[in-house]
């Protein structure tokens, strides 16, 4: 089974600490590719860098609507990840079959969930998320 190196634990923390900095209530995909754009040069190099995208522009993106109703949008407990966010994981270890799960492999997971706010912002940017996918695994 393969390990997470400290690089990937970097990017999961720092996904937690990216939703609460948009006002989300759990961390998404989008959570984990900000995250590994921000804390992985690495991925900085290969995905960010030539496509002039930033942490901050993906940032600006609309944390999905609360599912609480009443009294629970009030009560501020601890970030924790989503399904999709704990597939990711899950998906990062299947790309990672050879060695420790990777930034890059989260990033590339993160990715494939085709997350239609990273896809704009793709899209403005001139490149798709399977162009940067198989930047990331190559």
């Amino acid at each position: 089974m393969a390990a997470i190196d400290d690089g990937a634990k970097a990017v999961l923390k720092d996904a937690r600490v990216s939703a609460r900095q948009r006002g989300a209530r759990s961390a998404e995909p989008l959570d984990v590719l900000i995250a590994a754009i921000r804390t992985s040069p690495q991925v900085t190099e290969l995905i960010a860098a030539p496509h002039q995208l930033t942490w901050e522009e993906l940032s600006a993106q609309d944390a999905s609507p609360p599912r609480y109703r009443g009294l629970g949008r009030l009560l501020h407990g601890p970030v924790v990840f989503s399904d999709e966010t704990k597939a990711i994981l899950l998906r990062a270890t299947a790309l990672a079959a050879d060695g420790d799960v990777t930034a890059r492999h989260l990033a590339a997971a993160a990715l494939e969930q085709h997350d239609s706010r990273v896809d704009e912002v793709l899209t403005l940017h001139g490149t798709t998320a399977d162009r940067l996918h198989q930047a990331l695994l190559s």
